[in-house]
This record gives structure tokens, sequence and C-alpha cells, in this order.
């Protein structure tokens, strides 16, 4: 007898309807499937990271002008707010990690401004060697590294600078480099050297307040995360002593029970058939020349209708079962509040896993790339270009993934297995589906996780769907908050 409660009989879930599917569309299908599965796994491998952002130069600076100028911010700030924002973001490694990046950018790219910018890192990580080399090489290439020589000389290996010499350099740098972090460290440098009072100021006061909206914005956001951590925890004891007071039966917030109704080849064979349509929409639609925002819209839609349009067709009509009563979208009495708790309870696991996972990344001296969570028209977009992003980010992946990967993915394993192997099947396929690095995918799947875990003790679809909007909504709200200028 398993331990894992609601699971009916055989006979008692047998498909009422039996479904005839022909052999050699479900093949046709699954080669159509496998072959755009393939080509997409050879690209992502194949394709330097680096390669999937248009002008990455510029978007890394955009980065590490949000990243360094929050480290500045963040020094101002008590020892008790800086130790709190370190439990809430555990790297502390920001000025490192950003050399890292960068080394790695000017290794591809041969963009001048960029090969600068880590000189400028490593000059204020103290890496005093290996600009010395830049300076010395640098003098006897072409323009404009030889100005480039001159600007780290003065700004990092000279003791003194000479007013007249500094204040030509000074002109040139705010002609060369754009506004922002990088011409504000740099240019400071030079004036402390110089003893150009007025220039620290006024640099001084440009960076304080870029700063501080930064700081702020982070205050506002880890506000509301331990906000919301905490009301987990207090979801916790709550499920825990309705747990205790009516058993797994007073947990239910839906009508599902495992294993489904439909049998696990019918499943198997719409899963097939719509990743096959799936692709071919995809196909479609990356030929048509819309703007990428648009289709940040639409490809979610393109990928998860086809799978619920025929789950529909051929595992619930026939089995009596609408869409309401086959993901458990139709509540019990009281099961609102069971959602709001078991959402709460979902999201606190979800960002307490984070946090051990950031632990053991750290230590293993690993991380989520920048260019995994990067989202050109999030960060970089017109305010009209941010509606479709928000729109797929925080409600149409969070219903679409939910119904896909739990209400059809996970319910079809759990026809072949018992509930945790079916929860982690089910958590692999869909952080693999997502196609991070290792950081992303191990934080991926304690998510998809979570949400099976959820579902089969819920006997709904809602609490993980509604955590997974909590999820997206705050990398969102991180996103425009403190990675996007302005």
């Amino acid at each position: 007898m398993t331990s894992w409660p609601y699971q009916e009989s055989a006979s008692a879930n047998t498909q009422r309807t039996p479904v005839e599917f022909s052999l050699f569309v479900t093949v046709c299908f699954g080669t159509i499937f496998l072959a755009c599965l393939g080509f997409l796994i050879f690209a992502h491998l194949s394709m330097p990271r680096l390669e999937r952002i248009p002008s990455p130069e510029r978007a890394l600076e955009i980065i590490t002008n949000q990243v360094m100028g929050l480290r500045d911010g963040l020094k101002q700030v008590s020892d008790l707010e800086r130790q709190m924002m370190s439990v809430v973001d555990p790297t502390g490694e920001e000025l490192q990690q950003c050399i890292e990046w960068y080394s790695e950018l000017t290794e591809i790219n041969t963009d001048p401004l960029s090969a600068l910018y880590l000189a400028i890192l490593e000059g204020e990580a103290g890496q005093i060697h290996a600009v010395q080399m830049k300076v010395h090489m640098w003098k006897d290439w072409a323009l404009p590294f030889p100005f480039y020589s001159a600007v780290l000389q003065a700004a990092y290996l000279s003791e003194e600078v000479d007013p007249i010499q500094a204040h030509a350099l000074q002109a040139q740098i705010a002609e060369h480099l754009p506004s922002g972090w990088f011409y504000r460290r740099i240019a400071l440098q030079i004036a402390e050297r110089s003893h150009d009072e007025g220039l620290q100021v006024s640099l001084a006061a440009a960076s304080q307040r870029h700063a501080q909206r930064l700081v702020s914005n982070n205050r506002l956001l880890g506000g509301a995360q331990i906000m919301a951590v905490m009301g987990g925890l207090m979801a916790m004891v709550m499920l825990w002593r309705r747990w205790k007071w009516g058993g797994a039966v007073a947990l239910r917030v839906g009508e599902v029970s495992f294993p489904p109704r439909w049998t696990g080849g019918n499943g198997v064979v719409v899963l097939i058939r719509g990743g096959g349509i799936a692709s071919l929409l995809i196909i479609s639609l990356s030929v048509t020349g819309l703007d990428p925002s648009v289709l940040q819209f639409l490809i979610p839609i393109s990928i998860h209708i086809p799978i619920l349009g025929l789950a529909y067709y051929y595992l619930w009509q026939p089995n009596g079962l609408s869409l309401r009563q086959a993901v458990g979208l139709k509540i019990v009495e009281g099961g609102w509040l069971r959602v709001t708790w078991f959402a709460l309870t979902l999201f606190t696991l979800g960002v307490g896993g984070g946090w051990v996972i950031g632990f053991f990344a750290q230590n293993f001296e690993t991380s989520l790339h920048w260019t995994d969570w990067f989202d050109p028209t999030m960060i970089q977009g017109t305010a009209w270009d941010l509606l479709p992003p928000l729109l797929s980010y925080t409600i149409l992946a969070p219903l679409f993934e939910e119904l896909v990967f739990r209400g059809v993915l996970y319910s079809t394993l759990r026809r072949y297995w018992n509930a945790p192997i079916a929860m982690v099947v089910s958590a692999l396929i869909f952080s693999l589906a997502h196609g991070y690095g290792t950081f992303g995918l191990i934080t991926i799947f304690w998510s998809g996780l979570l949400w099976a875990w959820a579902y089969e003790k819920t006997g709904s679809i809602l609490p993980g769907m509604v955590a997974h909007a909590l999820n997206n909504s705050l990398v969102c709200a991180t996103v425009l908050l403190l990675v996007r200028p302005g």
C-alpha cells in the first residue's frame, strides 16, 4: 500500500472510451518533434553563449553598470542590512564575477571599449599587474588603445597626475565613454590623483544618486521577498495543523485523483503528437519576420496549445472530464484559503531551495550565467515593448506550463510510476525544456518538483500555478528594478 493519498484503484480509473490512434500519424509527428528537438539541442550546444544575445558588449555593459552600482550602494548601508541582503543574495562576489564575464567576452569580441572595461574592473579589484600588462601592450597598438593606456596609467598606476594632463584626459574620457559606472569610476580615480575636488564631488554625487536608487529598489524587493517568506512559514504552520486535525483529506483543494482515468499510452501519444504540431507552428512563426517581442508572446502559446487541445479531445472529454475537472480547477468547499496557504508555502520552499542551491553553487565556483536570464526586450526595450514579455512570464508561462507539465505530463507518468518517481521524472523534463546551464537546471528542477508535489497533495493544479506566477513575477520585478537602466 503506497503512502501517497488519493490513489484510486486501477479499475476505478480505467478509460471509459477507448481511443484508437494511427501509428503512422504518431510516428510522423514524433519524427518531426525529435528532429526539431535535436536541431534545437544542437544549436543550443554549438552556439556560444554570447552569440545568443544581440550586441553582447552593450548587454554586459548594462548589467555591470547596475550590478556594480548596487554593490557600491550596499557599502553605505548598515552592517545589519548588509548581512540581511547577503542572506537573500549570498554570492557577494560581484566584482570578480563581472571580471570573469568580461574576460569571456573579450576572448571572442574585438570591441575596444569592452577591453577597457575589463581593465577598469581589474584596476578596481586591485589586480595591478593585469593593468600594467595592458598599459604596456596598448602603447603600440592602433587607436584608441594608446589613449586607453594613458587613461589607465593615470587612473591606477600613477600616484600623482598633473592637473593639465588630467583635464585633457577627463575631456577625452567624457567624450569617449558612455555615461555610467565605468565612466564615473575611472574619471573619479584620475580626479583624486589630480586633486580636482570639484569633479570629485560631482562624480561622487552622480554615483550616489545611482546607487541610492538601486539600494531603494533592492530594499523593496528584499522586503517583499521576506514578507512572502514569512507568510509562507505561517502558511506551513496552518497546513501542518490542518493535516494533524483532519489528515491528508483536509489538505485537498481540487478533486483530481491519481493515477488518472486515461491510459498512459494515450497520454504519451498526445504528448508526441502535440510536440510535433508545436514544432511545425514554431517553424512557421520563425519565418514570418514578426517582431521578437510579439514572438515572445506567441511562442509559449504555440508550444502548449496543441498538447492541451489534443489532451482535451483524446484524454479528458472521452472520460467525461471537463478542463476544470481534469486538472482540479473545480475547487472544493473551503479550498480557496488552502490555495493561498499552499502557494505561499511553495514560494517559500522555492526561495529556500534557491538559497541552498546558490550556497553550493558558490562553493563549487559556478553560478547562473548572465546570458541564461538576459532578456533584451525586458532590459533594453521601450515601455510598450515590456507588455508582451511581462504577460508571457507572469501569466502565460504559469498557466500553460502547469497545464502541460503537471496536468498532462505528470498525470500520464503517474500511470507508470508512483508519485515520487513521477515527480522526479516530470521535474527533470521540465528543467531540461528550459535549456539553462547547470545552476539554472537545478533551480528549475527544484521548482518543478515542488509544483508536482503540490498537485499530488492537493488534487489541484492551482496552488502550483499561483506559486509559479509569484516566482516569475519576482524575477520580472528584479529585472525591472535592478537590471533595467533608468
